[in-house]
């Protein structure tokens, strides 16, 4: 059976790059378009994003569309951030993805009968402490001055830090910062 993807560009050079990538996908039928209009039901969209605001927009502007699929295809150094928002709708992999693991993603995210939960991350839950925390972190305390308005120890506070990027699998505090934001945490 046919699937239908629209292939969603800005510029000459990103269309000739999605173009090249469904290529190899036979059973795919792809119409490319510079700006996104109506999505037939039967459709999918695949895209490039290079930047976390572009992003944002794209998905905002998705909210208003009943449920395509959308893939995006990012740099790599780019991946851990794009990927914070990720849904059941919203697919992240990485530009260099092979025609088979895009043929694979195409097919997962099309299917009918698929799970809507399928790639819908795990929920995080933190501790009240983690969030308090969290919010100084995001309003950009350092340790020592966590430690001092939550009249913790210094150890205590790398400890939550620890916790933290363990439960959100990031790696840094920038990351883990932008990661507060995505997810609009009551932090």
């Amino acid at each position: 059976m046919r699937k239908h993807a629209l292939l969603l560009y800005k510029n000459e050079q990103d269309k000739v790059f999605l173009e090249t990538k469904v290529q190899p996908l036979p059973w795919l039928s792809c119409r490319s378009l510079s700006q996104l209009e109506k999505v037939e039901e039967n459709e999918m969209i695949i895209t490039c994003e290079e930047d976390l605001s572009g992003l944002l927009k794209l998905k905002n502007k998705m909210a208003s569309y009943t449920s395509p699929p959308v893939l995006i295809l990012t740099p790599h150094h780019q991946l851990v951030v794009f990927r914070m928002v990720e849904s059941s709708r919203f697919r992240i992999v990485e530009r260099a993805v092979s025609s088979k693991e895009l043929g694979e993603l195409v097919l997962s995210l099309v299917q009918k009968t698929s799970c809507t939960s399928c790639f819908e991350k795990e929920v995080c839950h933190l501790t009240i402490r983690e969030k308090q925390v969290l919010s100084l972190i995001v309003l950009g305390q350092d340790n020592r001055i966590i430690a001092q308005k939550l009249g913790i120890q210094l150890s205590t506070v790398y400890a939550h830090k620890k916790n933290l990027f363990l439960k959100t699998q990031v790696h840094t505090t920038s990351q883990l910062v932008v990661w507060a934001l995505l997810k609009q945490l009551d932090v």
